[in-house]
């Protein structure tokens, strides 16, 4: 029991949220909301180190939200505040170096584990048709399932996220972006580690 525990424990976790503009409404508010439950639950009562960010494109430019960070504490309200004002910022998403950019904050990490949850509404997007963004996400992805990280895609009303992920899962409705994100944890972590 001791070493189920302490396997299961010995683990971070990163979610990354899609910021783009179809998310807006009810799929970005559900997602915050998720953020809210994950750093209650995840962070502050099981003592998982939690990373949240959100990606999106500005100007030409990948654009990342750090809502929280792995080892900082964050407020509700603060959590709360950053989803807010991020949310008047949703334009395209360059999915690739989004990942790429999680992926070296989680490679990094201590933890003999290492989980990557990615919410995304959509095919990548933006890069002002620069290259093939949506193979150079394939391709991203692909390395990252390679590594020791273990990534996770969740399609929120996109079921393309199977045409990216090995490991997926696709939500019919925004609502389900709490009950999905958890499970995906509780199978990802506490059924793997027994």
């Amino acid at each position: 029991k001791k070493k189920i525990v302490n396997d299961t424990l010995n683990v971070a976790v990163q979610v990354m949220v899609d910021c783009s503009g179809s998310m807006a409404g009810s799929k970005y508010y559900n997602a915050a909301a998720s953020a809210v439950l994950l750093n209650d639950v995840i962070s502050r009562v099981l003592r998982i180190p939690v990373e949240i960010l959100g990606f999106t494109e500005m100007k030409h430019t990948n654009t990342m939200y750090t809502f929280k960070q792995f080892d900082r504490p964050v407020t509700t309200e603060s959590l709360i505040d950053s989803f807010s004002i991020a949310s008047n910022y949703l334009l395209d998403n360059v999915d690739g170096e989004s990942l790429m950019y999680g992926y070296n904050n989680l490679i990094k990490r201590k933890e003999k584990r290492k989980l990557m949850i990615v919410l995304s509404d959509g095919s990548p997007c933006g890069g002002y048709n620069k290259g093939d963004v949506q193979r150079y996400t394939y391709d991203v992805i692909k390395n990252i399932e390679k590594s020791p990280v273990e990534i996770v895609g969740i399609g929120v009303l996109f079921r393309q996220v199977a045409k990216y992920y090995k490991k997926w899962e696709y939500i019919e409705d925004a609502k389900y972006i709490q009950s999905t994100l958890l499970k995906v944890i509780s199978d990802n972590i506490i059924k793997e580690a027994v």
